[in-house]
């Protein structure tokens, strides 16, 4: 009897595991961001998280915002304190909907991205940005998907275009401004 039960459990446990490991083993997935110092300073946006939150910061001048390095690299702990200064949720994503997305980020990750062109005085960055967790390195590889204002770069995988339209979608719910993409 003890053998039937626990070939049951085996059983189970097996059927139950899907292939949405990504979801539970990275934090941050997607992140819109608005910074400006032309006329005052402006810094702002949404992190999306694994759980499907869409949380919100508005920073004050002087804040620790972590950025990543030259080469797109951050470090999961300065995720993590980026995360923290989130000051509250504004949306939900639905695990499949968020999954979905998830799984087109390779896709944007292989996109050639432009080099930086700069077409603007004093618009300030807005990015959109996905992320790839690297456990060996404990680190995220940042994504450029698109980046409007003084400096231009554009990701051209068809995916990018898709996440940018998106997160412009989600970034609506947030309380102090509407981060939309440039037409």
């Amino acid at each position: 009897m003890k053998t039937k039960l626990w070939l049951l459990l085996v059983l189970f446990a097996l059927l139950s595991c899907d292939d949405d490991v990504k979801i539970t083993n990275q934090r941050v997935f997607f992140e819109v961001h608005y910074f400006n110092e032309a006329w005052g300073y402006t810094n702002y946006g949404v992190l999306i998280d694994s759980l499907g939150q869409v949380s919100s910061f508005n920073l004050p001048s002087g804040s620790d915002w972590n950025y990543p390095d030259s080469l797109g690299n951050i470090s999961r702990v300065d995720m993590n304190k980026n995360f923290a200064l989130c000051d509250s949720v504004v949306h939900n994503i639905s695990n499949d909907s968020l999954q979905h997305y998830v799984n087109m980020i390779d896709n944007a990750a292989r996109g050639k991205v432009s080099e930086p062109a700069y077409v603007m005085a004093d618009a300030g960055i807005r990015q959109y940005l996905a992320y790839v967790y690297d456990a060996k390195s404990d680190s995220y590889k940042q994504i450029v998907l698109y980046q409007w204002g003084d400096l231009m770069i554009e990701n051209k995988a068809p995916a990018a275009a898709v996440f940018t339209e998106w997160l412009a979608r989600m970034s609506q719910f947030w309380k102090y401004a509407y981060i939309q993409p440039a037409e």
